[in-house]
């Protein structure tokens, strides 16, 4: 992959995540050949489209959500663009596969994290009723990090529990979760995905 065309859709999400991503790119060998900025309500993407079209990028990064990449990645699919479709968390969901119907296989997504293991996802399912939702394994961790930090405070009072999370050592669903001296995971991962059908596969993970 050598050349990629940018979408955001003027949302403060949409424009930081398509400026961290075109900032990344020279050191990736990736050339940025266009920026481009949409509606987050928009629908109709063929003339955008039609515009990277004519320069041909091997991908197009969309740095919006998954009611919107879904008409694009449809519409890309329907003009026989080449590009493959590459974008964040906001795209990445369990409903991505259905909103591009047979286009999805054509996306390829991240998310923070590790890819989350069958039973705490079996386990969800049945609680809820629905697949595992956006960061839930991150919130459900969050919960007995905060209750570990209690612990060896060995104390309710906020300052008290705070100062003992930086210390953390904890082993959950995600992962073995300690934080850097700036607050950062020590162990941090992307995860990649696409689709086949409606169904998101996951593709590989990489440290940070």
């Amino acid at each position: 992959m050598r050349s990629v065309a940018v979408i955001d859709d003027k949302t403060a999400y949409s424009i930081d995540l398509a400026g961290q991503f075109q900032s990344a790119a020279p050191a990736a060998h990736l050339k940025v050949v266009g920026r481009y900025s949409v509606p987050k309500e928009m629908v109709d993407f063929r003339a955008t489209l039609t515009k990277i079209d004519q320069q041909n990028p091997d991908a197009i990064m969309f740095a919006g959500e998954d009611a919107t990449a879904g008409p694009l990645v449809r519409q890309a699919q329907q003009m026989n663009l080449r590009a493959r479709i590459l974008a964040g968390d906001g795209v990445c969901t369990t409903d991505m596969g259905a909103l591009a119907g047979n286009a999805s296989g054509n996306v390829v997504c991240s998310q923070a994290g590790r890819r989350i293991d069958g039973d705490f996802s079996a386990s969800y399912a049945r609680r809820f009723q629905v697949p595992v939702q956006g960061y839930a394994q991150y919130a459900y961790d969050a919960v007995f990090i905060i209750v570990d930090a209690m612990k060896r405070a060995n104390s309710t009072d906020p300052a008290k529990i705070l100062a003992m999370v930086p210390s953390t050592k904890y082993a959950g669903v995600t992962g073995n979760t300690s934080f850097k001296a700036n607050g950062d995971l020590q162990h941090g991962e992307i995860s990649f995905y696409t689709y086949k059908g409606t169904q998101q596969i996951f593709l590989d993970s990489v440290p940070m």
